[in-house]
């Protein structure tokens, strides 16, 4: 008997045709032959309908296959949720939308991939569709790899043929018009393709594979599809009049060519690599368009994979990016623009959110608050700009602060906690960042350091309450020589008239004395009163030389002198005034080291401006400093070692220190004190340099 298996349908059907005649010319006595024969014709029909069906099923598979294929490189995410809203069937797009393989995926929760605030609406949304029988839509967010994808589900309700329950199909596609009817019309042609085995599902698919081809000539990014050694095969006619190209000078790797000489390599290699590891395809490029420009171009592909998850072809996208490009290079440089602003401005700026945390934080509040940006940003501000309330001392929210004091709601400055628990009195202002539609997106806190300012002032609170002092000692030391002067005239009749030479001696030892206390009260007034002094050019270090010999000859102080260059120092004074200032210092000195010590006196150039908060004109001054090494000045004292008749030694009018403030002042200089108990005394004298050019 023939082997009908290996036979080919023609021969089958001569074979058959041969019985039948054959059958057909026996006679009625030869019924066994004719039941054999009978059996054979059976046979070969048999083979041939089981021929057909072979046919058939293997025309259904392949074309069930290519439907699988357009499903699974879909440009839209696919995929069916049961009613407890649990994936139980994806697409490779979804897949790959979801940052999973699909294998891990199916069966879990569709929620727990959604950000957290989107997964009661959008469970809300699939029970509607669910009850209703009416598609939905919502717009959630997807959680990929810790980036958050945003994306438009539209879930239609319908039966499971193998349960019988109400399932619901969803399509994800990114939120853009022309995708969401992309995904639209892929995810009805889904609806309507059946799996069924005839001629109608080759015919759907056929159809569903042309209705995507010509999305894809018409979507406004490229589509494309490569084959499994990463060649394309199809790329859409957007990208084609892109680069003026037809799509046989595309296919391979020809569209390599497109690109600029310096990405050929780089994007040959990354392409080379995902098609080598099968993995999800993301990088940037340039190109050449058609119209003479460069455009920058987004490309991202997903391997498509049979049942035993071998790559079999690629599909992707390129997306023309350039104006997005544009738009973040000119929106970089304007925040740059920004940032360079605020970092170089001179107060402190700090930007915060509406829930109070710090972006941004300009250099010199850096400076003030201890705080680098990248230590700063992301803290509540209250953190990093510390405030203290001048009420209580105790820290308050600097944004609140800032507005009440804006509407002088209290008083006082408020103090600043920087990062190493240090103080500074600060002022400032907050103002509100508003979008364009005028909503409130956060604050700035402008603010700064017034600690010179506050320096500034005291030291001229002190200057005028000095003069007022002043001009009292000046008021007393006139009525004084004008009583003295009365004094002296009587003892001058009393002596003509006295005989007794005892009595004479004892009167003519208080015209002495009066004589004396007299020239202490002219010299009182005239460096107090405000006389201007007789002015003359005069090297400093001649006149500090001068006050250091006449003030520590004969005593036990070493006296070390350093002065800036070789008598570079020229200063116009009263040359008189100044050394007697210079003088009462030294002698201060002295005195407060009866046991022998060390004076350190220092001349040097020194720029004066308004950071250093003294009440002097911005210029180039002389700075001479006198140190000694004594028991120092209690802090109790020092503001009031300049106060006329103000001393803590007995038997002294306490006039030194107060004359060597007017004299300085009277020559439009200002002097300063500082000092540490037990570690001695230093005081500082500013007299303006004489500018040579002046003399021209």
């Amino acid at each position: 008997m023939p082997e009908y298996k290996k036979m080919k349908k023609e021969e089958l059907i001569k074979l058959l045709q041969d019985l039948q005649a054959r059958l057909s010319g026996m006679e009625a006595e030869s019924e066994p032959r004719r039941l054999l024969h009978e059996l054979q014709v059976h046979q070969i029909e048999l083979e041939m309908q089981n021929r057909e069906l072979r046919e058939a099923r293997e025309q259904i598979e392949e074309a069930r296959d290519r439907y699988a294929e357009l499903y699974d490189f879909a440009p839209v995410g696919y995929m069916i949720l049961d009613e407890k809203g649990v994936i139980t069937e994806i697409n490779l797009t979804g897949a790959s939308m979801l940052g999973k393989e699909r294998s891990r995926i199916l069966g879990r929760p569709f929620f727990s991939y959604l950000d957290r605030k989107d997964i009661t609406p959008f469970m809300r949304i699939l029970k509607e569709a669910r009850e209703k029988g009416e598609q939905e839509i919502a717009e959630v967010g997807l959680l990929k790899d810790g980036t958050m994808l945003h994306a438009q589900a539209v879930c239609v309700p319908a039966v499971d043929a193998r349960t019988g329950r109400i399932v619901v199909r969803a399509s994800l596609t990114d939120i853009s018009e022309r995708k969401k009817a992309e995904a639209l019309s892929v995810a009805l042609a889904g609806e309507k393709a059946t799996r069924a085995v005839s001629e109608r599902a080759r015919k759907e698919v056929e159809e569903s594979e042309a209705t995507y081809r010509a999305i894809g000539e018409t979507i406004p990014f490229g589509v494309w599809i490569a084959g499994v050694d990463g060649g394309m095969e199809y790329l859409s006619r957007s990208f084609l009049d892109l680069v003026g190209r037809d799509l046989e000078g595309c296919r391979g790797m020809g569209w390599i060519d497109c690109l600029p000489a310096p990405d050929v390599e780089r994007v040959s290699r990354e392409w080379e690599e995902c098609v080598r590891d099968g993995r999800f395809c993301d990088m940037e490029y340039r190109l050449k368009g058609a119209d003479d420009r460069w455009h920058d171009i987004l490309l991202r592909g997903v391997p498509i994979r049979d049942e035993k998850g071998r790559v079999i072809r690629w599909a992707g996208i390129n997306v023309d990016i350039t104006g997005r490009k544009e738009a973040e290079k000119a929106l970089a440089e304007e925040e740059e623009k920004l940032a360079v602003t605020l970092r170089s401005i001179a107060e402190g700026v700090i930007t915060v959110n509406n829930d109070g945390t710090v972006f941004f934080i300009n250099k010199e509040a850096e400076g003030l608050t201890g705080w680098e940006q990248k230590e700063a940003a992301g803290r509540m501000v209250g953190d990093v700009l510390n405030v203290a309330a001048p009420d209580t001392g105790k820290s308050v929210d600097p944004v609140i602060t800032f507005e009440r004091a804006q509407k002088g709601e209290f008083y006082g400055d408020l103090a600043l906690i920087d990062k190493a628990g240090q103080q500074r009195p600060i002022t400032g202002k907050v103002s509100p960042i508003t979008d364009k539609a005028g909503g409130k997106i956060g604050d700035v806190i402008v603010f700064s350091d017034i600690t010179i300012r506050k320096k500034f002032e005291e030291e001229i609170l002190k200057s005028r309450k000095l003069e007022s002092l002043g001009a009292l000692a000046a008021g007393i030391a006139h009525e004084f020589a004008d009583l003295l002067s009365s004094i002296k005239g009587n003892i001058e009749l009393a002596m003509e008239e006295t005989p007794g030479r005892g009595a004479r001696e004892r009167l003519i030892e208080a015209e002495k004395v009066i004589d004396s206390t007299k020239v202490l009260s002219t010299q009182l007034r005239t460096y107090v009163a405000g006389v201007r002094p007789s002015r003359e050019l005069a090297y400093i270090d001649d006149i500090l030389n001068d006050s250091i010999d006449l003030a520590l000859k004969g005593s036990n102080i070493r006296c070390a002198a350093r002065f800036a260059g070789d008598k570079c120092c020229i200063v116009d004074v009263d040359g008189e005034h100044m050394r007697q200032a210079f003088y009462n210092i030294l002698l201060n000195a002295r005195e407060a080291m009866p046991e022998g010590g060390s004076v350190e006196v220092i001349a040097e150039l020194a720029d004066i401006g308004v950071r250093d908060g003294l009440p002097l004109k911005e210029g180039r001054y002389v700075k001479t400093t006198i140190k000694d090494t004594g028991p120092g000045i209690p802090e109790k004292d020092l503001r009031k070692v300049f106060d006329p008749f103000f001393t803590t030694k007995a038997g002294r009018m306490g006039l030194g220190l107060a004359i060597v403030f007017f004299v300085v002042k009277n020559h439009d200089g200002y002097i300063t004190a500082e000092s540490e108990e037990g570690k001695g005394a230093a005081f500082h004298v500013y007299l303006p340099l004489y500018q040579m050019e002046k003399a021209v």
